[in-house]
């Protein structure tokens, strides 16, 4: 079968098929009854179908075949069209330029007595891209193939530039992506900075660094456990004494701050903790500039309240020295005096209202 010939299922133009046949037939010199078998070999689908259901020796020539396929695909012949129903070929709405070119171009072939000019009239008038028509406008076509070229090289334009517009979009939606993993990044990077405070406020605040804790009680600390970040990505600027090895620092090896933690709560290392040594310094007194007085020089008030049936009549003041033994003067009944004695003394630098002394037996 010549390779021009192609197989019609039935919904095609049936004439173009048979002129098409039969002119390879011609061609190829085939006899009458090659026809026949040649022509039956180009129908499939449908058409395989009516050929199949044909009544037995119906058909005993290729013009009887001829005629009954012409009158089976009679609906399929393509009519022809007069030259005002070119008006009707229009771009249809959310239909692209090249599907309507191409749509003009099958259309418009049945259109027979059509003139060139109205032709290319027809085709300005029926498209909708505003840019294509001042296009077509500003130079307009001598003929019909003229303005198919000047379209094709349009659309092949508006090809190239949504191509860059495309690829200037992705490079900056790239970007917008790029920026959004940095930000992500760096919020992962705070987030972890968060993570590491919290982390360091669970632990006991120190009066020295790592490092220096490290080189005074060297003795009480353990081997660490290995370093589990690759060889290839530590920090070969930075180097843990405790550890031996590059790939941070002593005091941000959080090996050693566990360990200092544990020697803390062993009781161990208290002379390193930041409260105890806070807690001394306010235990110590502090030096009282010239003319003032401290608060514990101060005389404090102690109110010991108890009830009294009598009271003194009589006031006796005295000062004594740390030394010598302190005695009071003996008072008699005819001073008028009943009842215990209530001292009043300034101990220490401490207000004793009241003291009670116990007077002894009576015998």
């Amino acid at each position: 079968m010549p390779n021009n010939v192609k197989t019609y299922d039935g919904s095609d133009d049936s004439e173009d098929h048979l002129k098409i046949f039969q002119a390879a037939a011609k061609v190829e010199r085939w006899a009458m009854p090659t026809w026949c078998h040649m022509f039956n070999s180009t129908l499939i689908g449908s058409a395989r179908v009516w050929f199949d259901d044909l009544p037995l020796e119906s058909v005993d020539s290729y013009d009887e075949s001829k005629k009954a396929f012409l009158a089976n695909f009679l609906q399929q012949k393509k009519c022809i069209k007069y030259p005002v129903e070119i008006h009707h070929i229009k771009q249809r709405e959310r239909e692209s330029t090249k599907d309507f070119v191409q749509r003009f171009k099958a259309e418009s072939r049945y259109v027979k007595g059509a003139l060139e000019c109205m032709r290319i009239s027809e085709f300005m008038h029926g498209i909708t891209n505003p840019e294509l028509i001042k296009h077509l406008h500003d130079n307009i076509p001598k003929s019909v193939d003229e303005m198919m070229r000047v379209t094709t090289t349009f659309l092949r334009g508006e090809v190239v530039a949504s191509n860059q517009v495309r690829k200037k979009t992705l490079s900056a939606w790239k970007q917008h992506e790029a920026g959004r993993r940095k930000f992500f990044e760096r919020r992962g990077d705070f987030k972890n900075q968060q993570r590491s405070e919290r982390r360091r406020d669970k632990f006991t605040l120190l009066t020295k660094s790592q490092k220096e804790i490290l080189a005074l009680d060297k003795g009480k600390f353990k081997t660490p456990p290995p370093m589990t970040t690759p060889v290839e990505k530590r920090n070969n600027k930075k180097f843990c004494e405790f550890h031996g090895e590059v790939g941070h620092n002593t005091d941000k090896c959080m090996h050693l701050r566990k360990q200092i933690e544990e020697l803390i709560k062993a009781g161990k290392l208290s002379h390193v903790i930041k409260e105890l040594k806070q807690d001394s310094e306010k235990d110590q007194p502090k030096i009282a500039k010239k003319g003032e007085t401290s608060g514990k020089d101060k005389p404090l008030e102690i109110l010991m309240v108890q009830p009294w049936q009598r009271v003194a009549r009589q006031r006796i003041t005295q000062s004594f020295s740390p030394n010598p033994e302190i005695s009071f003067l003996p008072l008699g009944d005819e001073e008028g005096t009943e009842g215990p004695v209530i001292i009043e003394a300034e101990i220490g630098g401490h207000f004793i209202h009241r003291i009670y002394v116990d007077g002894g037996s009576a015998s």
